[in-house]
């Protein structure tokens, strides 16, 4: 069995905090000229669950916050704490240029990897990974730190693929064997407490799509909600 699905993404992405009132203007804006994302429900948002994983190292970690212009992360994720969807993703950044190569993959499988590991797969589940997700999985020994999970809004533009999103109301758990658990408690992070914009294209951002992110505090993101998510490390 070949893996069940596979995106390989390259795209340009840009991060910003922004405050609240700059968030009613943009949203009112985009909206204007750009369709809402699938996953969105009747009030437009959605809830984007994720756990992430970093070596006993914690090179994710510490290569975010050294400004390492190479770095990787890889988590599983899932859509309004849902379970039909699943995805086992590597986010690769270079710079602004960042490449997403995402396989969709059982419960059963993401339990067992964020359980044990990739070294109790079977050659059939193995195959259900793209190779080389599961290639980076298999040259460290990576391990289950952190669920996140927030409040996203997404808009699509056709055009050179633009997605603007917004996330809010970011929340973890250190815990993260129960991540299918429905009802999951989790904390808020307080070092986001503004909304995150996320701006992201593949080769170009159209100029009459640029002119509409305007606002009072252009500053790019320097932390993660990874990152941010994690309160210390041993």
């Amino acid at each position: 069995m070949n893996c069940m699905s596979k995106i390989d993404i390259k795209r340009f992405e840009y991060k910003y905090f922004i405050s609240k009132q700059d968030y009613v203007v943009l949203k009112d804006r985009i909206s204007a000229i750009m369709t809402m994302d699938k996953y969105a429900s009747i009030d437009g948002d959605y809830s984007v669950r994720s756990v992430y994983f970093d070596t006993l190292n914690n090179t994710a970690y510490y290569d975010k916050l050294d400004g390492v212009s190479k770095r990787e992360k890889i988590r599983i994720r899932i859509y309004n704490g849902k379970s039909d969807v699943v995805k086992l993703e590597v986010k690769k950044k270079e710079g602004a240029i960042v490449r997403k190569i995402s396989s969709t993959i059982t419960v059963s499988l993401a339990q067992k990897i964020i359980d044990v590991g990739v070294v109790s797969l079977n050659n059939n589940e193995k195959k259900m990974i793209a190779p080389e997700i599961m290639y980076i999985l298999e040259r460290n020994i990576h391990k289950p730190v952190v669920i996140v999970e927030y409040m996203r809004e997404a808009f699509l533009f056709d055009i050179n693929n633009v997605r603007i999103t917004f996330d809010k109301e970011v929340r973890k758990k250190e815990y993260c064997r129960d991540f299918f658990e429905k009802n999951l408690q989790l904390e808020h992070i307080t070092d986001i407490p503004f909304i995150i914009l996320e701006v992201k294209f593949n080769t170009y951002l159209p100029t009459y799509i640029s002119r509409l992110l305007t606002f009072n505090n252009n500053h790019r993101l320097a932390i993660s909600k990874y990152c941010a998510s994690r309160e210390f490390i041993y």
